[in-house]
């Protein structure tokens, strides 16, 4: 399983949200989009790279792997607006979601709780 960075100053994935939606069922989308929250203690605190992972099964996301997509570490600030870019989707297919998040320091912060779409 993929440890979760546990950050003392509690910089941390939380929201995952698809299409908008909490664990959202009968996504009618190809590409559906992700978005998540920063939580951070302090101020001034921001995101400057994200990785998002889309896997088969639970097991493959703990692992710390996408076999549907893995993102790569990306560069940048959104939070929203995200595009799935992985393989095709197949109608009724469940998949399981999670975002990893860096620091204006280039530190990783904790993954967002896993997450679900179909």
């Amino acid at each position: 399983m993929t440890e979760a960075i546990d950050r003392p100053d509690g910089f941390a994935a939380a929201e995952a949200r698809c299409e908008h939606l909490v664990d959202p069922l009968g996504i009618d989308r190809p590409d559906p989009s992700f978005s998540w929250r920063i939580r951070a203690s302090g101020r001034d605190r921001c995101q400057s790279a994200y990785r998002v992972l889309v896997a088969s099964a639970p097991g493959v996301l703990d692992s710390g792997a996408g076999d549907k997509w893995d993102s790569g570490r990306v560069d940048s600030d959104a939070t929203a607006g995200v595009a799935y870019a992985g393989a095709p989707l197949g109608s009724g297919e469940r998949c399981w979601w999670k975002v990893q998040v860096w620091d204006g320091d280039g530190r990783r912060g904790a993954d967002s709780p896993p997450a679900v779409f179909e």
